[in-house]
């Protein structure tokens, strides 16, 4: 499985283990809770103004069992873009390329073309679109 997750704004720096309290189920804040979500995906878009348009490859960490994670930045509105049209999208049922042309499945082919996508991922991509 490859996730990729559209978290909110979750500040800086995203996998930094030094700010989650050691028990991920004390986690409090709004805050917490968007780092972790990001913490444990492959792929994380987060909006940041001042990154907008960057690419991180995280840390490797335990939780990730020697993985990296990878976080893509984009600006506020396109962030805003992009989570709007997730809410409205109806994806039982339809394929890939029935998806196209949605500003977040869009992003998410960007993701898997961009040369940070790790070819182990793209294992589980191969087959029938």
């Amino acid at each position: 499985m490859v996730t990729v997750s559209f978290v909110p704004d979750i500040g800086q720096p995203v996998h930094d283990r030094a700010r989650w309290p050691a028990d991920l189920d004390e986690i409090t804040t709004e805050r917490q809770a968007r780092q972790e979500a990001a913490m444990f995906a492959d792929y994380t878009v987060t909006p940041n103004i001042e990154l907008a348009g960057r690419t991180i490859r995280s840390q490797t960490t335990s939780w990730r069992e020697g993985r990296h994670g990878v976080v893509f930045y984009v600006g506020p509105a396109e962030y805003a873009r992009l989570a709007a049209d997730l809410q409205a999208l109806d994806v039982v049922g339809a394929t890939v390329s029935e998806l196209r042309g949605h500003p977040a499945v869009d992003f998410v082919e960007r993701i898997v073309a961009s040369p940070e996508f790790a070819d182990e991922d793209a294992f589980w991509l191969r087959g029938e679109d």
